[in-house]
């Protein structure tokens, strides 16, 4: 039988969570130059960062849409992301 190539068939064993997301985490809001975490969320798939971005810290830099927009280094390199609200944990 063909396996299913859907958008979470590679991870979603890794990234698997239980239960809801509690509510202060689906309205936390973030303001321009707080520190963040990134850590992904596999229930909600809108706004969702690439899988090696996962527990990165970076900086939020500002909005776009509902969504944050966030700032950080790979390397020396300055990467800017923009992640839903969901994704994102106050560091």
């Amino acid at each position: 039988m063909k396996r299913s190539h859907g958008r979470n068939v590679g991870r979603s064993r890794k990234l698997r969570s239980k239960g809801r997301l509690s509510m202060p985490r689906q309205l936390a809001e973030f303001h321009e130059g707080e520190r963040v975490r990134i850590d992904i969320n596999p229930s909600f798939g809108k706004g969702m960062p690439h899988l090696r971005f996962n527990h990165r810290a970076a900086e939020v830099v500002g909005k776009q849409g509902r969504s944050t927009k966030v700032a950080f280094l790979d390397g020396n390199k300055e990467k800017h992301l923009v992640v839903a609200n969901v994704h994102l944990v106050k560091a």
